[in-house]
């Protein structure tokens, strides 16, 4: 029998998995549409985005367990339709409610794919070329989102914002027809050879998490109000009674916090968290500047544009990490060039005007681009190159959740940032100059954020650790990616 290519395997998956990761952002430069169209304020539309997140990071133990239950393919063909359809149903959406919950949905279908899709391009390729599965995955996790703003706005400059959800139908059918066709058949695990699921971790976790969040949108107005601050405490309460659960109290945690004892292991998970966190941050908040502080202000076409040179440096720093630079350079120099291209690429727009011409820009947007292509897959390449084994899967989920977390966290943080600046020095300087100022305020954490990722870079370990075990374990289980 023929045995499909892994590079089509893997391409296959990064087909489903670029269409999941886009919708992150896709909705950035519409986002003021949405909420003048379904009569909602820019701080309730902000949850479209949120909830994206949060229904992305819950699904992700879950998709893991049930991905070993019943079969990696047959999962994420199962979640990959999921996603679609839900699609379907937030272009058809005609209130914001009916919108947040399309979204929920979106979110579930769409971030089971991340490691199920990675479960099944690794398992194709033997384990000492894994790293070009991991570049063609890490494609997608990186240039899809920022992108993202370019898709978006194209299409809604055009055809509305329905639409960044309708194009999704085809492009869905078209992976479920290729993943039917060219994914491996599944090898069910047995009932008896994983523990039962730790549900009370996962509701503590995303409870905790959903309340902290909640705080962050809420606080435009204001950080000590009484709405903000309940749901900060009591979502710091949860969650810190999440993690003495999972550090004391299960067997079987949906989230192994004793990996954040292994330093290696840790340094490369703060690089990840630091970079998607930044990466989806700026993703929102220089659309926003260009639309609504910019004299005069650009089309939503125009926005996304901009934005896709930024996606385009991304690719060509992803592509030059995968294939050429990791084992080149070695994984700190890497990730520490990656960081300094990071901070001069947002220096620049730390000391943006209101009247700045786009143009200028793009310089700076395409080294920022290529900062990003050069921390964010080599980081995640080492983090899970310092585990092996049983590790591996624990290792995977806690990974992945905290990218999802720390993306919704960076998006949150900056919206309150950015509202709350402006509503406070428009009466002092005007609107477009208060949305400049509260802009750069933002860029300038974002550029410390870099200074940190070379700090973090330089105290990688040069080497991973060895597999333990002698041989190649050539079918991974679903959970070591979820």
């Amino acid at each position: 029998m023929h045995r499909t290519s892994p590079v089509v395997i893997a391409w296959t998956a990064a087909l489903a998995l670029f269409m999941s990761v886009l919708d992150n952002t896709v909705v950035n430069v519409a986002l003021a549409r949405i909420a003048s169209d379904l009569h909602a304020s820019l701080a309730t539309a902000q949850w479209v985005i949120t909830a994206y997140f949060l229904a992305q990071a819950a699904v992700i133990p879950v998709a893991g367990y049930l991905g070993d239950r019943f079969g990696a393919r047959r999962v994420f063909l199962t979640f990959l339709a999921l996603f679609t359809a839900a699609s379907v149903l937030c272009g058809a959406s005609t209130s914001m409610g009916m919108l947040l919950a399309a979204r929920t949905l979106q979110g579930l279908g769409g971030g089971a794919l991340f490691p199920l899709g990675m479960a099944i391009a690794l398992r194709a390729f033997p384990q000492n070329q894994r790293d070009r599965a991991s570049a063609i995955l890490g494609f997608s996790a990186l240039v899809a989102p920022v992108i993202g703003p370019t898709v978006g706005g194209i299409l809604t400059d055009r055809f509305g914002w329905s639409s960044i959800f309708f194009v999704n139908l085809p492009v869905g059918i078209a992976a479920l027809v290729l993943g039917a066709r060219v994914f491996p058949a599944d090898e069910r695990q047995a009932p008896g050879e994983r523990g039962r699921f730790d549900l009370v971790g996962l509701v503590s976790c995303a409870a905790g998490v959903l309340l902290v969040l909640y705080a962050l949108s809420a606080a435009s107005g204001g950080w000590w109000k009484p709405g903000v601050v309940a749901p900060l405490l009591a979502g710091a309460a949860i969650l810190a009674a999440f993690a003495w659960y999972e550090l004391r109290a299960s067997k079987d945690p949906v989230l192994d916090l004793r990996l954040l004892a292994d330093r290696g292991f840790l340094v490369a998970v703060a690089v990840v968290c630091l970079v998607a966190m930044t990466a989806f941050a700026s993703a929102f908040i220089l659309p926003l500047f260009l639309l609504t502080a910019r004299v005069p202000s650009l089309s939503v076409a125009s926005v996304g544009l901009v934005m896709g040179v930024q996606g385009i440096a991304s690719a060509v720093g992803v592509l030059l990490s995968g294939q050429i630079l990791y084992r080149r350079l070695g994984v700190r120099r890497l990730v520490a060039i990656g960081g300094v291209l990071l901070v001069i690429g947002t220096w620049k727009l730390a000391f943006l005007e209101p009247e700045v011409s786009p143009a200028s820009l793009l310089p700076w947007l395409f080294i920022r681009g290529l900062g990003f292509g050069m921390t964010f897959v080599p980081s995640m390449t080492r983090a899970l190159e310092e585990v092996s084994g049983p590790a591996m899967a624990r290792a995977s989920s806690l990974l992945n959740v905290l990218r999802q977390v720390f993306s919704a966290l960076g998006t949150a943080l900056v919206g309150t940032l950015f509202a709350s600046e402006t509503q406070r020095l428009t009466p002092l300087i005007g609107a477009s100059r208060a949305g400049a100022a509260a802009s750069n305020r933002i860029f300038l954490l974002v550029a410390v954020s870099g200074i940190l990722v070379v700090a973090l870079a330089l105290a990688m370990r040069a080497v991973g650790r060895a597999p333990a075990g002698a041989g190649d374990r050539a079918v991974p289980a679903a959970s070591e990616l979820s």
